[in-house]
């Protein structure tokens, strides 16, 4: 069966400099004609400013990655609407309620009362909101997650 261990979030600075950096890599290598001229250029600058262009380039990888973030946020809920966008932001019942109902059932049948199953989905990052989902649709005996 599936584990229930909550997806794995990155701070959005962090996640939008990881998204930032191969586009920075991109955006240099076309205007330098190829990577390997792009990665030069980013080493001489660093090294020759004793690393404060590094700087500069983490400021700039991260607001193309905000950008570019932003604009696929846009795109997510326009084209696929609210439901699609709230999965994709992984709110409400989406896919983790079957993952988390599993548990759930699982633990039930080993003798696991509600209290401890809840407090450790909660403790485990999973929302309260999918939780108390998960607790309802495994009471009612409902197999439709």
């Amino acid at each position: 069966m599936a584990d229930p261990s909550p997806r794995v979030a990155l701070p959005p600075v962090l996640r939008d400099v990881l998204v930032g950096v191969p586009l920075l890599l991109l955006l240099l290598a076309v205007m330098t004609g190829g990577f390997g001229s792009a990665i030069a250029l980013l080493l001489m600058s660093v090294i020759c400013t004793g690393g404060i262009a590094s700087v500069f380039w983490l400021l700039l990888a991260f607001l193309l990655g905000a950008i570019n973030m932003a604009l696929f946020a846009l795109l997510v809920a326009r084209v696929g609407g609210p439901r699609l966008s709230a999965s994709w932001k992984g709110l409400g019942s989406g896919p983790s309620l079957p993952v988390i109902a599993s548990y759930v059932e699982r633990r039930r049948q080993a003798g696991g009362d509600d209290d401890h199953i809840r407090a450790d989905l909660l403790r485990g990052g999973w929302s309260p909101a999918d939780v108390e989902a998960a607790l309802a649709v495994v009471e009612r005996g409902d197999d439709r997650c």
